[in-house]
């Protein structure tokens, strides 16, 4: 299992992430309320991954902890189909 820090940035025009070594940047379309963010991230990731991913800390931040199942290397590969260039 690996744990990520993330940083969330809701109400984007469309889904996608950066990766800079350290922090995972994702943008979701939904907005911050009622946990649809939050819903949106983990079935975003589990779907990209096809791993299982939970949110560790920051339920109610834009900065978060992920748990996601797995080696780094293959995350980081799987991942990078999702890159927002």
């Amino acid at each position: 299992m690996v744990v990520v820090d993330a940083k969330v940035v809701p109400r984007s025009k469309k889904r996608c992430l950066v990766w800079d070594g350290h922090l995972l940047t994702v943008k979701l379309t939904s907005p911050p309320e009622k946990g649809k963010a939050n819903k949106e991230l983990i079935s975003f990731l589990e779907a990209a991954l096809h791993r299982e991913v939970a949110i560790v800390s920051g339920h109610k931040s834009r900065r978060k902890r992920i748990s996601i199942e797995g080696e780094m290397d293959e995350i980081k590969r799987l991942l990078a189909g999702y890159s927002c260039q």
